[in-house]
């Protein structure tokens, strides 16, 4: 059954159904800026936050779970890329 706030909620969505396709496209290719993943998730938070209808509620809770998902993977490799620069190579002595 299609209800006529679908639209406006289709409408609203939609820049931030983007904001999600181009943050996996970035986790994808492993180009992770933490400053961009920060500004689209406020994005896509902000997008998710003014649709009211009851019908998405179930959709948008898991949307925010993969994106916690996400991010939670995203800010691994970025502290594990850190600390392999932080810690000193085996192959050389003393870092």
């Amino acid at each position: 059954m299609h209800f006529k706030d679908d639209r406006a909620d289709r409408d609203t969505l939609e820049p931030a159904a983007r904001r999600v396709d181009e943050l996996m496209n970035m986790f994808a290719s492993n180009a992770n800026d933490p400053a961009t993943v920060t500004l689209w998730c406020s994005e896509i938070q902000a997008a998710m936050d003014k649709v009211p209808n009851p019908k998405v509620a179930e959709a948008l809770m898991e949307a925010r779970a993969e994106i916690t998902a996400i991010l939670g993977v995203i800010e691994a490799e970025v502290k594990a890329s850190h600390a392999a620069i932080d810690s000193p190579s085996p192959l050389r002595p003393f870092g």
